[in-house]
């Protein structure tokens, strides 16, 4: 579900403004430090927490747009901003939940490794995301079909 989630608000997310969307994405490891830290009692180590907000902070300089008058701005996202907060909680949720299945060695040897857990991951996100697709984008349905049938691949 919060592989589904975390796919389906980036998607939203960069919907909005695309550049804020990107900068509120690359909070993704604040956000995950934050959700280990207070869920999974495992803060980051200090080398970690202090790259933190040079890769945000590193995105949002890449981000700015010089304005008509020469002065570089940032434009603020509302949809951007909510999606994609709620993207990297559900993410940082997501890696958590993964690691602590791949701790269990078990499990791990019925998954036949990472790599299925991953594969299992996915293929389960988009079964969740199948109702979120078909509510904001069924009414094109038809017209995908048409084009699909109709445009021949180059």
């Amino acid at each position: 579900f919060c592989s589904a989630a975390a796919h389906s608000s980036s998607v939203f997310a960069l919907g909005g403004d695309p550049l804020f969307g990107q900068i509120v994405k690359a909070g993704e490891p604040v956000v995950s430090a934050i959700v280990n830290t207070i869920f999974y009692g495992k803060p980051p180590t200090v080398l970690k927490a202090i790259c933190l907000p040079i890769i945000v902070g590193g995105v949002a300089f890449a981000s700015l747009k010089k304005g008509a008058d020469g002065s570089y701005a940032l434009k603020f996202d509302q949809t951007a901003l909510l999606f994609g907060m709620m993207a990297n909680g559900f993410a940082a949720f997501k890696g958590s939940e993964n690691k602590k299945l791949m701790d269990d060695k078990e499990l791990k040897g019925r998954f036949g490794g990472v790599g299925n857990q991953f594969a299992v991951t996915e293929v389960l996100a988009f079964l969740w995301s199948l109702p979120v697709m078909f509510a904001t984008e069924g009414d094109k349905f038809n017209e995908f079909c048409n084009l699909f049938m109709t445009n021949k691949a180059r």
